[in-house]
C-alpha cells in the first residue's frame, strides 16, 4: 500500500512543481515583442510560416562552439542596454536567432529589433563587428524541438526538419536558423526552441 501511495505522489508532486515554472515561461514570452507571422500549414510541431520584413542587430558567433553564444550574446545584451551612439535602452524581443553555417567563422547570432524602434532609427551600435540588417520578407518551415541549447539537440531538429520537408517535397533555401525564445531560468523542458530553414515562394 506504501508503494502504490508512492508511486502515486511522485508524478502529482513533479507535476505540481511544473506549475510555476511553466507561468514564469509564458509571462517571459508575453513580455517580449515577437514577429507577427502568417501560418500557411501546421502539422504538430512541424509549420510553414510567412515572416514580414525584420530588422535585427547581428554579431558574430564567438569561438568556442556552443559555449561561445554567451559572449555573443553579452554584445548583444550591452547594445540594447545603451551601447549605442544615442545611449538609447532598447526593449528585448524574443527569439534571438542564429545561423549556423558550415563555416564556423561565418556564423551569427541576431536580436530581432522592436518594430518602433525600426520607425523611429536605430541608433549606431558602439561595437565595430556589429551590423544592423534588414532581412527581406520570407516563407519559412519550422520545427519547434525542446530542451537545452545543445549541438545535439540542433543536429537532431535539423534533421527533423530536413526529413519533414523531404516528405513534402519542400526544397529549403540557405542555412538554419535556431531561434531560442526562453531565458536560461526557465527549465529546459519548458523552453520553446525552434529551428528553421528559408523556402521559395509559394508556387
Amino acid at each position: 500500500m506504501e508503494r502504490m501511495k508512492s508511486s502515486v505522489w511522485i508524478p502529482l508532486t513533479v507535476a505540481l512543481a511544473a506549475v510555476p515554472a511553466l507561468f514564469l515561461a509564458q509571462q517571459c514570452r508575453a513580455g517580449y515583442e515577437s514577429p507577427r507571422y502568417m501560418v500557411e500549414l501546421r502539422e504538430g510541431r512541424f509549420e510553414v510560416r510567412n515572416y514580414p520584413a525584420m530588422t535585427v542587430a547581428r554579431v558574430p558567433m564567438q569561438e568556442g562552439g556552443m559555449g561561445g553564444m554567451n559572449g555573443s550574446f553579452g554584445r548583444l545584451f550591452r547594445f540594447i542596454q545603451g551601447g549605442n551612439a544615442a545611449s538609447q535602452k532598447i526593449p528585448m524581443t524574443a527569439p534571438v536567432l542564429i545561423e549556423r553555417n558550415p563555416a564556423p567563422k561565418q556564423e551569427t547570432m541576431d536580436f530581432i529589433l522592436p518594430e518602433a524602434v525600426v520607425r523611429k532609427g536605430v541608433p549606431t551600435p558602439r561595437d565595430p563587428e556589429m551590423k544592423i540588417v534588414p532581412l527581406a520578407a520570407g516563407r519559412y518551415a519550422s520545427l519547434r524541438f525542446g530542451g537545452g541549447r545543445t549541438a545535439e539537440n540542433e543536429r537532431k531538429a535539423l534533421e527533423r526538419l530536413r526529413a519533414e520537408l523531404n516528405r513534402r517535397g519542400l526544397r529549403p533555401e540557405g542555412s538554419p536558423v535556431f531561434a531560442y525564445y526562453d531565458p536560461p531560468m526557465i527549465p529546459t523542458f519548458l523552453r520553446r526552441n525552434e529551428v528553421l530553414l528559408r523556402l521559395g515562394a509559394k508556387p
